[in-house]
C-alpha cells in the first residue's frame, strides 16, 4: 500500500470516527498501516487528530484510542524508529496515561536516536530527564524538538531564506550546517537553533519539504489527490489559504503552468466535498479553511445542500448524499429538511421566475417520503394552466429524466380532464427526452387523433419543433400511431425526416443534443428501409434525391437513402419498364458527378490540402489555444474548434463526392446533341447576341465560357439539337435562344479549359 493510499484510508477512517464514533473501523485501518515504515511515520502525524476525533466520545471509545496510540509507540520502539517513537510519545504523554517505565524507555530511545550524531548526552542534559522534578511531558517536548534536527531534515527560514536542508550535524562544535535553496549557507549553534523562532524543522509531509526533496512525487500526488495538496497549503498558512495563496504556492512550483487551469478546475470541484476543508467566499475564487477534525458525513451533507446556489443544485446534492450511507434516519431527515426550507425560502421568487425548481423539489420530497404541504405538484400545474406556454417551461426546466417522468405521472393524476390537451399543446416546445416521454404516454392512452394533428402541423416545417417531430416520426415508423387512409403518405414522412436531418445538421450549435438526434434519425430510417421507400411516388423519390445532394445532410443518412432509392428502382417493375421504354435519360441525370480529368484532379488536390495541411494546422492551433487558460472563457479555443468542425465536414463532403464521380471523357456522347462535354454556340433571339459556352462538370467552372451541366442555362440546352429554339428559365427571367452549332469540347487538352 502506498503512503498516499494509506493517508486516504486513515483520513476516511477518521471521518467515520468523527461521524459515528466508529472506532472499530478506524482501528482496522490503523493497525493495517502499522506494518509499513513509511505508513507508521504518517500515523505519528495523525495521532493528534485521533484524540481530537474522540473528544466527545464515550469513555470506552477514548480508551480504545489510547490503546491504538500506545500500540503505535510500542511498534516504533520495537522497530528501532527512535525519533518517530519520541514524537509519538509526546502526544501519548499529553493525551493519555503515561506508559510503563516511560523515562527509562525514553532514555534508551534518545541514545538510539542520536547514536550517529553524538548528541545523546547533550539532549538528555538539556531535557533534565533524570531529574524527578521535571515533568515527563516537558522533558519529552525538549527531546522531541531536538530529535527532529537531523542530517537531511528540511528547515524553514521565515525571515527570508525560505527552505533549506541540514547537511551536517557536528556534536564537537555543537552546531548545524544548513544550505538554503537561494544559495545561502549557515552554520548555527544547536542551542541557538532550538531557541530561534525564525527557523523551524519541517515535517517530511510538509508541502515545502516535499517540494524540495521530492518535487516529482509531489506533482503526481497533486494530480491524484488535489484536496490533500490544498490542505498542505492551508497547513503552512495558519490553516487558511485564498485562491491567490494557492496559486503562489503551486503554480509552476508543483503544477506545470500548462496544466494549471485544468488542475485548478478539478481541485475546486473536489474540494467542495472534502470533509477537512471549509470553503468561504466566491465559488470561482474560494478561500479554504482547514477544519480541526473532519465533519461527519451527515453534517457535510446538510452543509453542502445548504451551500447550493440554486434549489435544483440543492436537490442534486441531496440525491448524491442520500445515495450514500448516512448512518441514521435522523441524518436523512435533516438533509430533506434542508431542501424543504430552501424551497419555502425561495418560493415567491421561483413561482414568478422558475417554477420548475419548485416542482422538482415537490416531486423529489414526495418520492423520498417527506412531502411538502405548502408547495405541491398540483398547485404548480394549476398555476401553469393560466399562461400560454407555461407547461413547456415548467416541465422542460426539470433537472433530471426521473423528475420529468414523475411530473408526467402526476399530471395524469392531478389534471385528469386536461392533461391530454396540455401535453398536445406544449409538445412542440419540448426537448428530446420530454417529447419522447410525452408521445409514449399519449400513445398508451390511444390519443391517436391528437398525435396525428400535431404531426400534421410539424411535417412541413419540422425544423420548427425538431424534438417533437423526431418523437412523432419514431412512433409513426414503429406503427405506434396508425397511418389512416387519406392521411400523410410514407413519402411525405420520409421527406420530413430528411428535411429535419438537414435542419439539425445546419443548426448543430443551436439545437440541444443535436448529435444524438441525428443518430436517432439515421437509425430510424435504417430500421424500416425498403418498405417505406417502396411506398413513395416518383415525385417523392425525386424530392428525396434532391435532399441527398445537400452538403448539410448527415453522410450516413445520405448514403443509406441513395442506396434505398436505387433498390426501389430495381424492385419496382413499373419503373424499370418505363425507363426501358423511354430510353432517353442522359448519363448525367444520375447521382454521379461528372467532370473532366483536370477538374477531378483539382478536387483531389483540394481534399489533400485539407487533410495534409489545413486540418493538421488546425490541430496545432487547438493545442496552442488549450494553453491560453480556462476553456469556458477561451475565444481562441472556440474559434479553433469551430474551424475544426467546418474543415472536417468539408473533408468528409469532398471524400464522399470523389467516391461518386466519373471522368467525362469516358462517357458515350450522341453526336449532334447537346450533352456535358460539348461546346454550344447559340443566339439570344431578343437581343441578337451570340454566345458560346462549354458545358462541363461543376468542378470545371472558373474559366471564362465554361458552365456546369447543373446550371440553369445548361439544363435548358441539354438534349437539344442545332436549329431548336428553347425558352430557358434563368434567375433573371426567361430567355428564348436558338442553337446554332454543337461541337465536342476537347476534354484532354488543358488549354481548352
Amino acid at each position: 500500500m502506498s503512503t498516499m493510499i494509506m493517508m486516504t484510508s486513515i483520513e476516511n477512517a477518521l471521518k467515520l470516527l468523527a461521524d459515528r464514533g466508529s472506532i472499530d473501523e478506524f482501528a482496522k485501518a490503523w493497525r493495517s498501516a502499522l506494518g509499513d515504515e513509511s505508513e507508521r511515520t504518517e500515523l505519528v502525524k495523525h495521532l493528534p487528530a485521533l484524540f481530537t476525533a474522540v473528544e466527545t466520545a464515550d469513555r470506552a471509545t477514548k480508551a480504545r484510542a489510547a490503546e491504538l496510540a500506545q500500540e503505535l509507540f510500542d511498534r516504533l520502539e520495537k522497530e528501532g524508529e527512535a525519533r518517530h517513537a519520541i514524537r509519538a510519545l509526546q502526544t501519548v504523554a499529553r493525551k493519555s496515561t503515561e506508559p510503563v517505565d516511560a523515562r527509562g524507555r525514553l532514555k534508551a530511545l534518545v541514545e538510539q536516536a542520536h547514536a550517529e550524531d553524538g548528541l545523546a548526552s547533550f539532549a538528555l542534559q538539556r531535557a533534565k530527564l533524570e531529574d524527578p522534578a521535571t515533568a515527563l511531558h516537558h522533558a519529552i517536548d525538549s527531546l522531541g524538538e531536538l530529535a527532529r534536527w537531523r542530517e537531511g531534515a528540511v528547515v524553514w527560514h521565515s525571515a527570508g531564506w525560505n527552505e533549506g536542508q541540514v547537511v551536517k550535524v557536528s556534536s564537537a562544535a555543537a552546531e548545524f550546517e544548513i544550505h538554503y535553496v537561494g544559495g545561502h549557507k549557515q552554520k548555527i549553534k544547536i542551542e541557538f537553533a532550538l531557541n530561534n523562532k525564525s527557523i523551524a524543522v519541517l515535517e517530511d509531509s510538509d508541502l515545502r519539504a516535499m517540494r524540495l526533496k521530492d518535487k516529482e512525487g509531489l506533482r503526481e500526488h497533486a494530480e491524484k489527490d488535489p484536496c490533500s495538496v490544498i490542505r498542505k497549503v492551508c497547513e503552512i498558512h495558519l490553516g487558511k489559504a485564498s485562491t491567490q495563496i494557492l496559486k503562489d504556492e503551486l503554480y509552476d512550483r508543483v503544477i506545470p503552468a500548462a496544466k494549471w487551469n485544468a488542475w485548478w478546475k478539478e481541485a475546486r470541484a473536489k474540494a467542495l466535498n472534502d470533509p477537512w476543508l471549509a470553503a468561504e467566499g466566491q465559488p470561482t475564487r474560494p478561500t479554504y479553511a482547514l477544519r480541526a477534525k473532519p465533519v461527519s458525513l451527515a453534517d457535510e451533507a446538510v452543509e453542502m445542500v445548504g451551500r447550493a446556489l440554486s434549489l435544483s443544485e440543492a436537490i442534486q446534492r441531496a440525491r448524491h448524499y442520500l445515495s450514500l450511507d448516512l448512518g441514521t434516519a435522523d441524518a436523512r431527515a435533516r438533509v430533506l429538511e434542508r431542501v424543504h426550507k430552501m424551497a419555502l425560502r425561495d418560493e415567491r421568487l421561483l413561482r414568478a421566475t422558475d417554477p420548475s425548481q419548485l416542482l422538482d423539489a415537490a416531486l423529489y420530497l414526495e418520492k423520498e417520503g417527506a412531502p411538502m404541504t405548502e408547495i405541491t405538484a398540483r398547485s404548480l400545474f394549476e398555476q401553469a394552466k393560466e399562461k400560454p406556454g407555461a407547461f413547456a417551461h415548467l416541465l422542460g426546466g426539470l433537472s433530471s429524466p426521473a423528475s420529468r417522468k414523475d411530473a408526467l405521472d402526476h399530471m395524469k393524476a392531478d389534471l385528469p380532464d386536461t392533461w391530454v390537451a396540455q401535453l398536445l399543446g406544449s409538445m412542440t416546445s419540448f426537448g428530446p427526452e420530454l417529447a419522447e416521454a410525452a408521445v409514449d404516454r399519449l400513445v398508451r392512452a390511444k390519443v391517436f387523433d391528437g398525435l396525428r394533428e400535431v404531426l400534421s402541423s410539424v411535417l412541413r416545417k419540422p425544423e420548427k419543433a425538431p424534438a417533437a417531430t423526431l418523437a412523432l416520426l419514431r412512433a409513426v415508423f414503429h406503427r405506434e400511431i396508425p397511418m389512416e387512409k387519406g392521411w400523410h403518405g410514407e413519402g411525405e414522412v420520409l421527406i420530413a425526416l430528411m428535411r429535419l436531418a438537414v435542419a439539425i445538421e445546419s443548426r448543430r450549435r443551436d439545437i440541444p443534443k443535436a448529435a444524438a438526434m441525428l443518430r436517432s434519425l439515421v437509425q430510424l430510417a435504417q430500421s424500416k428501409g425498403l418498405p417505406f421507400f417502396a411506398a413513395c411516388s416518383q415525385p417523392e423519390l425525386d424530392g428525396l434525391t434532391a435532399y441527398t445532394r445537400m452538403p448539410a445532410l448527415e453522410p450516413d443518412l445520405k448514403t443509406f437513402v441513395k442506396e434505398q432509392i436505387e433498390l426501389h428502382k430495381i424492385h419496382d417493375a413499373e419503373s424499370l419498364a418505363a425507363a426501358a421504354a423511354a430510353g432517353s435519360a442522359g448519363f448525367w441525370e444520375s447521382a454521379t458527378t461528372f467532370s473532366t480529368e483536370q477538374g477531378i484532379a483539382r478536387r483531389r488536390e483540394e481534399l489533400r490540402v485539407l487533410t495534409d495541411v489545413k486540418i493538421p494546422e488546425n490541430s496545432e492551433a487547438i493545442r496552442r489555444a488549450a494553453g491560453f487558460g480556462d476553456l469556458s472563457e477561451n475565444a481562441e479555443w472556440d474559434a479553433a474548434m469551430e474551424e475544426q468542425r467546418l474543415l472536417t465536414q468539408k473533408a468528409e463532403e469532398l471524400s464522399a463526392e470523389l467516391k461518386n464521380c466519373a471522368d467525362l471523357s469516358l462517357q458515350s456522347f450522341d453526336p449532334g446533341v447537346v450533352t456535358p462535354g460539348t461546346r454550344v454556340r447559340f443566339v439570344e433571339l431578343k437581343s441578337g447576341n451570340e454566345r458560346t459556352v462549354s458545358i462541363l462538370g461543376p468542378w470545371d467552372i472558373g474559366t471564362e465560357g465554361v458552365i456546369s451541366y447543373r446550371a440553369p442555362l445548361a439544363l435548358g440546352l441539354l438534349k437539344r439539337k442545332v436549329g431548336e429554339e428553347i425558352e430557358i428559365e434563368l434567375p433573371g427571367g426567361s430567355q428564348t435562344v436558338r442553337v446554332l452549332a454543337i461541337e465536342n469540347h476537347c476534354l484532354h487538352d488543358p488549354s481548352a479549359m
